[in-house]
């Protein structure tokens, strides 16, 4: 397995060596500057996630790793208007070259860049944008592959790709177009104390041979949580008619069997998986409340880019839950792999050390 690290914003990256290589107490730092906490008064919990899922990265694939990045994903799949523009893609590939030259490995840094899907329609020229000039200038920004990938997740880009012709751009599927069953309250309170049984089936039983059937719904049950689109050989068939030869999945610490997929090279989504995402923002509600009402029309000046929230409605047990702009995540820390998912090279796992 390879490391990947993923890049939202180029805040983010000006700070990776900082976030990355400091020790705890000047990481700590960063965030209370850099994140300004007009909610809490209390340290982002996202300071937490990325010294124990940096430890967990280390003991995982070996002391060494986070030193060795030689790939970075740039952008958020999740917004729209969180789409770089055409400068900022500019900035973060500069940015990649002058990490490239203080942290030199055997290879060359290769850039990635990851789109929302599609909504607005004066998000439309950006992304068209963008994917141009990432196509006229791939033998320039990835020299060793010329190449650039690009993590699509809205059908309508990879038709931009196909329709522009812009052959030097290779399509991954986005983890919002593979579809898996996630749900933080079946992770915290279990399955067993809801399961419904039918009175007909209780009958003549007693009250252990009744727990006992509990326990084998709920597992029968949970076996749906193990598996994503990526099993599914039509799917894949589908996915080779498009040509898409990569696709991304969130990781998930309780669900190992999620990542032993066979027929296609898979990005994992490391710490942070998502729980939903909808046009709905109350990030950027917190400045206009319109926004968590309806969608509205207007492009948003990034309001998230100043919040960071996480949500204590209720308690989790294990991991934690934040918002991010329009979305929920929750964070999944312990790396809990299969050996076979671990020794596929193919496979990559996407560390956001900061969302």
């Amino acid at each position: 397995m390879q490391l990947r690290i993923h890049v939202y914003n180029n805040n983010i990256f000006k700070n990776l060596e900082s976030i990355l290589y400091s020790d705890d107490r000047k990481v700590a730092r960063w965030f209370i500057e850099n994140l300004p906490w007009e909610i809490y008064e209390q340290l982002s919990p996202q300071y937490e996630i990325q010294v124990q899922s940096a430890m967990q990265i280390r003991k995982t694939l070996g002391s060494n790793a986070i030193k060795n990045i030689k790939w970075f994903y740039f952008g958020t799949e999740q917004c729209e208007y969180l789409m770089p523009t055409l400068a900022e893609v500019k900035e973060a590939i500069q940015l990649m070259k002058e990490f490239d030259k203080k942290y030199v490995t055997k290879d060359i840094k290769q850039f990635v860049m990851v789109t929302p899907y599609y909504g607005h329609t004066k998000i439309k020229d950006r992304i068209i944008e963008v994917l141009a000039y990432l196509n006229q200038n791939a033998h320039s920004i990835n020299p060793k592959t010329k190449i650039v990938e690009v993590v699509i997740n809205d059908w309508w880009t990879w038709q931009l790709i196909k329709k522009h012709n812009l052959s030097n751009l290779k399509p991954i599927l986005g983890r919002l177009l593979v579809k898996t069953l996630k749900n933080p309250l079946v992770d915290t309170f279990g399955l067993e104390k809801n399961v419904h049984i039918p009175g007909e089936m209780m009958k003549n039983k007693s009250p252990q041979e009744i727990q006992q059937l509990k326990k084998q719904i709920a597992q029968n049950q949970l076996q749906g949580f193990w598996r994503s689109a990526l099993n599914n050989k039509y799917f894949i068939r589908f996915l080779n008619k498009k040509n898409i030869q990569r696709a991304g999945i969130d990781y998930q610490q309780d669900y190992p069997s999620l990542y032993q997929v066979q027929d296609i090279p898979i990005d994992i989504y490391y710490p942070y998986a998502l729980i939903f995402v909808g046009r709905l923002c109350d990030t950027s509600a917190l400045e206009n409340v319109r926004r968590g009402y309806y969608a509205i029309d207007e492009i948003c000046p990034r309001t998230c880019l100043k919040y960071d929230l996480n949500i204590q409605n209720f308690d989790t047990v294990g991991y934690k839950i934040l918002q991010r702009w329009n979305s929920q995540y929750k964070s999944q820390i312990n790396l809990n792999f299969k050996e076979d998912t671990l020794q596929k090279y193919e496979n990559r796992l996407i560390y956001a050390p900061l969302i």
